[in-house]
């Protein structure tokens, strides 16, 4: 850490001078270039207890910005997906990559707090209410949706049908290359069926949060996510019917 001492012109701009020299800066609302970099102003917050921070959180969920690795999907290659963390109490649930870890959170001041998994801190930088940056990483939360509970999600998805937004493998032509085509998901009651390559089946999905749900195929459990009149469907986006 180094302290020094700024100025700033007239038209915004400003230098801060340190010991082991200065550096320059422009001011732009809320944001700062510091040093070639993008800083955000952190919001004032009314946390000052682990209590307060804990009933803000509580019950939340917080998606990244942007689409990241979350592993391979189920025919091997590179799926690509949101991260998510949900608040359960004083208890956070980090799904990232294709792993969820469990673990707790800590009040720090009234713009951090720490979340443990057991081996070792990560600070947590609140922006506003709305956004989290974990690991240089921004998370939002999602855009509020009309479910809340298993009842309102599959009333929301009853007899709606999902068309996979890109053409992918549906088996082999006759003469035994690769054909493509659209993948399909169809909703009925709390069931679906999931047409793809040259396979159709059937599962059950259940609510998790406001815009997560899970498939469940056989023994495996998916996250799937609800973005907008979308689904991403195990690393694929779909687009409804």
């Amino acid at each position: 850490m180094e302290t020094g001492t700024f100025s700033i012109s007239e038209s915004a701009d400003g230098i801060a001078t340190f010991d082991s020299g200065s550096i320059n800066f422009s001011i732009d609302g809320d944001h700062i270039v510091w040093n070639s970099l993008t800083y955000q102003r952190v919001a004032t917050s009314q946390f000052n207890s682990q209590q307060s921070l804990t009933d803000f959180l509580d019950g939340s969920a917080f998606n990244t910005v942007d689409l990241f690795d979350i592993g391979e999907n189920a025919f091997g290659s590179l799926a690509m997906g949101h991260w998510s963390v949900r608040f359960d109490g004083d208890n956070i649930i980090w799904s990232v990559q294709d792993t969820v870890r469990i673990g707790t959170y800590s009040f720090i001041d009234s713009s951090s707090f720490n979340i443990s998994f057991g081996s070792g801190d990560l600070s947590v930088f609140i922006l506003s209410d709305e956004q989290l940056v974990i690991d240089s990483i921004v998370y939002e939360r999602p855009v509020s949706r009309q479910f809340d509970s298993q009842q309102s999600l599959l009333a929301l998805l009853d007899g709606t049908s999902y068309q996979s937004a890109r053409r992918l493998p549906i088996g082999e032509t006759a003469s035994g290359t690769q054909a493509l085509g659209y993948w399909y998901v169809d909703f009925i009651s709390n069931t679906f069926s999931w047409t793809h390559n040259d396979v159709s089946q059937a599962g059950r999905y259940s609510y998790l949060s406001d815009n997560i749900f899970k498939a469940l195929l056989a023994d495996t459990g998916y996250l799937i996510e609800i973005d907008g009149d979308d689904i991403i469907w195990i690393g694929e986006r779909y687009i409804k019917q």
